[in-house]
């Protein structure tokens, strides 16, 4: 009988993908002060720490027009069951042509804004690296450094 209610409610949440617990942010909201600048999917990071693997801007990438939908960004483990990953990496995958175009290391993933609030003794250290490594894993972090790469690739240093 046991059995068969835990089994139908696995069902449930594997067929309708009913989320068993509900994670807003709502820890890392109440780490940061009220009148805070940011929330973490607006916070920028700093640009500088990106490595790039090929020459920007790239007659050859960035003249491609599909460029958005031939990128991919994914996260990067030393093992596969370590807790955070250790680099954000942008591939260019076209037909079976891959190739790294640029990464962001972890230990080099710096946030300005956190770093003020550290500054002025609004974060202890605990809090500003959990808020760091968290803002490296939110899904905005992808989108900005898919972007980012996007704009290099096309338009090199220039600002417009």
């Amino acid at each position: 009988m046991l059995t068969t209610a835990l089994s139908f409610l696995l069902f449930l949440v594997l067929i309708y993908k009913v989320p068993i617990f509900k994670r807003d942010g709502a820890i890392e909201r109440n780490m940061l002060p009220e009148e805070a600048e940011f929330s973490i999917a607006s916070m920028p990071f700093r640009v500088e720490r990106i490595v790039y693997y090929v020459p920007i801007p790239n007659p050859t990438y960035g003249k491609d027009p599909d460029l958005k939908e031939h990128m991919t960004v994914e996260y990067v483990k030393k093992q596969s069951f370590d807790a955070s990953p250790f680099a954000l990496q942008v591939y260019y995958q076209h037909g079976s042509e891959r190739k790294l175009l640029a990464e962001v290391l972890s230990h080099r993933f710096d946030v300005p804004y956190l770093d003020t609030l550290y500054g002025e003794n609004l974060l202890s250290h605990k809090e500003y690296e959990y808020l760091r490594l968290y803002k490296y894993n939110h899904p905005s972090t992808m989108e900005l450094l898919s972007e980012e790469v996007q704009r290099k690739l096309t338009k090199g240093n220039s600002k417009t």
